[in-house]
């Protein structure tokens, strides 16, 4: 059996019956599990996690993109995070079975599906991308719904699926096989924004290089939730294997603590394999005791300002 996970993005934060019909469309497709699902106000986002046998998890993927870009018009969406379509992103993970190699045709399968159904431009990215400029799913949003209608006219921003017809309801997709991400975010104790974006351009990979944090596989920005009513550094990790989120987590304070400002608390956006909290309990045990799972929850603050579930949000398999 070929199990995947798939951990859609959808343009939607405030209405409830919108986010309530995507969720019906996903979890009564027989042999799929909907996790957690991760509904942002302020960033107008919603991010629902699920997985399955791989079958059932494209016809319930298919099924959500049906109700999403009937029911979310780009052309009125307004929100804090970063965005280009109804269905902004679309990541399926190999869980168990089958490789990420092994997953790039049947999801490039699934982009032609959708693509022509819903007349959806469609980029490949990540281990789908075809172009090695395509694989960053920054470098694709940039400019984000409103810069798409130009950008789809360049040669380099062509969609592997559908025209160059922009299609303003719907805007464009992002669908691809990555590694797990981590979308974690961390809540600082301040009202400046400003200081919220120089802490993620210090832990981030990206840049200059003269940064004393700078963190392989992180991407991250600062920016204000008014949830909270406090900045935040808004990060996605890419790859755990080569950056702990206990890393991260320090990182963050430490900068943040120089220009005198606290962590309140931070959240993961999803949910995460168990063995990140394993590799979090390894980078900060001593003397040879290993941290508990709970132990690492209550260190990073992720029950600082919400409940925190283990069994909720930790994936085990």
């Amino acid at each position: 059996m070929r199990f995947v996970e798939c951990v859609p993005n959808f343009s939607e934060g405030r209405n409830q019956d919108v986010l309530d019909k995507i969720a019906t469309s996903i979890s009564s497709v027989e042999g799929v599990t909907l996790g957690h699902v991760d509904v942002g106000y302020d960033a107008n986002r919603t991010v629902m996690t699920f997985w399955g046998e791989m079958e059932a998890v494209f016809e319930a993927m298919y099924n959500a993109f049906k109700v999403a870009v009937e029911l979310i018009d780009m052309s009125q969406h307004k929100g804090e995070h970063p965005r280009m379509g109804a269905v902004d992103v679309c990541p399926f993970i190999p869980i168990k079975g089958i490789s990420e190699a092994e997953l790039v045709p049947f999801v490039e399968q699934f982009s032609r599906r959708v693509s022509a159904d819903f007349s959806l431009p469609v980029i490949a990215y990540e281990a789908s991308a075809t172009a090695p400029h395509r694989k960053n799913l920054a470098a694709i949003r940039k400019g984000e719904y409103e810069g798409w209608g130009d950008k789809i006219k360049e040669d380099r921003w062509v969609p592997d699926f559908s025209t160059k017809d922009f299609n303003l309801q719907t805007g464009v997709s992002a669908v691809g096989v990555r590694f797990f991400l981590i979308a974690y975010n961390i809540t600082l104790d301040t009202k400046d924004i400003k200081i919220a974006q120089k802490v993620a351009k210090a832990v981030r990979e990206k840049g200059d290089d003269n940064r004393p944090y700078r963190l392989e596989a992180l991407k991250a920005i600062g920016w204000w939730m008014e949830e909270y009513n406090y900045a935040q550094v808004s990060m996605n990790l890419v790859d755990f294997r080569k950056t702990s989120i206990a890393q991260v987590f320090d990182a963050v304070k430490l900068v943040a603590n120089s220009y005198g400002v606290k962590v309140v608390a931070s959240e993961l956006i999803g949910m995460l394999p168990e063995v990140v909290l394993a590799d979090a309990a390894k980078y900060w045990s001593t003397s040879g005791e290993v941290m508990s799972n709970d132990a690492v929850v209550q260190r990073l603050k992720l029950n600082a300002l919400h409940d925190f579930s283990l069994e909720d949000r930790v994936l085990r398999f």
